[in-house]
């Protein structure tokens, strides 16, 4: 009798391979305004890190990053690679910084590097020549063709970044690495509770959402007196 599906493992060590904070993307190098927040004393302790996760992943990732991958996620599945473009563009036109914008396309840049190495896929046949890409959308080309689903690909997305954000913010509150868990618990709890009715909505078209608090958050980052990062 067999006692394992070789397709489903092979495709649950892709996703653990992708979902690596050791993958070289450079995402240890941002904090997503997190540092200027904690300077702020806005972000000072174990809670109020929490009630500023579930925000931004509230507000933020589910409203708009995961919207923006749930359609491209379509479009690559389609061969549609022109729409692909378009949702790329709109992306980025949602980045409202300079410093959030080269974060994502930085990233993508260097996610795109890796594709050949872990799919053997050959990027020349596709119409990315000198295109600027989100982070989001690679990945979402990425794990397309690691043989992902959608729901699977977003979950994974989601907690690679939720785990580097609470490393990143284990150093800069500083908090211990026992609360560090405490806190990737937590926010697995909010995930569980909110993941599947927001998927549902990511069926939607693509809504233009704005983050003025995370501009703002942003644009005094850009010129914080002292940052370990660049975001």
């Amino acid at each position: 009798m067999k006692c394992s599906n070789d397709t489903h493992d092979l495709n649950l060590f892709k996703l653990l391979h992708i979902v690596s904070p050791t993958l070289p993307v450079g995402a240890f190098s941002y904090s997503q305004t997190l540092e200027w927040w904690v300077e702020q004393g806005v972000v000072k302790d174990e809670s109020s890190f929490i009630k500023w996760l579930s925000d931004f992943l509230l507000l933020g990732q589910f409203r708009s990053d995961l919207v923006f991958f749930n359609q491209a996620f379509t479009s690559i599945k389609t061969n549609d690679f022109n729409h692909f473009l378009e949702i790329n563009s709109l992306y980025l036109s949602s980045r409202e910084t300079s410093e959030l914008r080269l974060e994502s396309i930085q990233m993508g840049y260097s996610l795109l590097k890796l594709i050949p190495e872990i799919t053997s896929l050959d990027l020349k046949l596709f119409p990315f020549d000198n295109k600027e890409l989100g982070y989001p959308l690679v990945w979402v080309l990425l794990s397309y063709y690691c043989g992902l689903n959608n729901v699977t690909a977003q979950k994974g997305f989601l907690w690679s970044w939720l785990e580097n954000i609470v490393m990143v913010g284990v150093k800069v509150i500083p908090l211990g690495q026992t609360a560090g868990q405490r806190i990737l618990v937590k926010m697995i709890e909010i995930l569980d509770l909110n993941l599947e009715k927001m998927i549902s909505i990511n069926n939607e078209d693509i809504p233009i959402t704005t983050l003025p608090g995370l501009a703002i958050a942003s644009s005094c980052h850009e010129t914080q007196y002292t940052r370990l990062f660049r975001s």
